[in-house]
């Protein structure tokens, strides 16, 4: 009789532990796990509910080609339609980028249910071991203007190499 109330506890101590490791997600430290130069690409984008208040920026490292490439996709007022395009960038521009999520958590995002906002944003990264699922990144109060600002100097540098599509 006690050998199979054993084996019931260790039975449900061990399918506890499995529920807790399938649906456990995992907080991130960028910078540490993963290293700065683990991270493939940054993506950040936002919007609302109209049409033209979306906006999308990444930069990404092809390591088969080794090249660095930025993407802009913004809103242009004047033309009343979108500017799209991409150039290539240095190794020390796209870390430039990427260098401004040192220390941020990548963590789990579960988006509140059944709410409908006017304006929306969000930021992803990508390496080799990138988790699957909803994840994003967790800026705190100073926000995305360190990222902005490394996208937007990086860009204007690069102005005369851009393609636009």
């Amino acid at each position: 009789m006690k050998k199979s109330w054993f084996i019931i506890a260790a039975g449900l101590l061990l399918l506890v532990l499995i529920l807790f490791l399938v649906f456990h997600k995992k907080t991130f430290t960028i910078g540490k796990d993963p290293k700065i130069e683990e991270i493939s690409s940054v993506s950040v984008g936002g919007g609302g509910m109209s049409y033209d208040s979306s906006w999308n920026w990444s930069a990404s490292h092809s390591a088969s080609k080794g090249t660095y490439k930025l993407y802009r996709r913004m809103w242009d007022e004047k033309a009343n339609e979108y500017s799209e395009g991409e150039m290539q960038i240095t190794y020390n521009e796209y870390i430039k980028i990427v260098q401004t999520l040192t220390g941020l958590k990548y963590a789990p995002y579960d988006p509140p249910k059944n709410v409908m906002d006017d304006y929306s944003e969000s930021a992803r990264i990508f390496w080799p071991d990138s988790p699957s699922g909803s994840y994003r990144i967790e800026f705190g109060e100073g926000g995305m203007k360190d990222l902005f600002q490394a996208f937007n100097e990086v860009w204007d540098a690069n102005k005369e190499k851009a393609v636009y599509k």
